[in-house]
């Protein structure tokens, strides 16, 4: 039911005055550890329309065509470009030996409705 007394669980809550740097390094430790540990991540971000739950998200990314070098990611870039970079970072600097693959979904939930992106 929509309606009466819920309790929800947070691991993390960040107050209105957390630099976009703070959030991001933050979950840039978490999932990066976790995944390559071999356990799967969700991130979930919600509020209302217009909260900057992109801005957290994606923040400031660079050009398209410089998107995938990490050293240009600035403190404003988002939780998304900094755990990718960490993520990748992190496999290059391990045990040559190990093979990695690298799997993604966006999913939207709008309305009650999961939409697939």
């Amino acid at each position: 039911s929509l309606y009466g007394t819920h309790n929800f669980c947070f691991d993390k809550v960040f107050g209105e005055d957390s630099s976009q740097r703070t959030v991001s390094d933050f979950f840039t430790e978490q999932f990066t550890s976790k995944l390559l540990n071999g356990v799967n991540c969700a991130l979930i971000l919600a509020g209302a329309k217009s909260s900057g739950k992109s801005h957290s998200l994606f923040g400031e990314i660079p050009s398209a065509s410089k998107a995938n070098e990490c050293s240009l990611l600035t403190t404003d870039a988002g939780i998304l470009p900094n755990i990718a970079c960490g993520l990748f970072r992190k496999m290059r600097a391990s045990n040559s030996t190990v093979s990695y693959t690298v799997k993604c979904s966006f999913v939207m939930l709008h309305l009650e409705r999961i939409i697939d992106l």
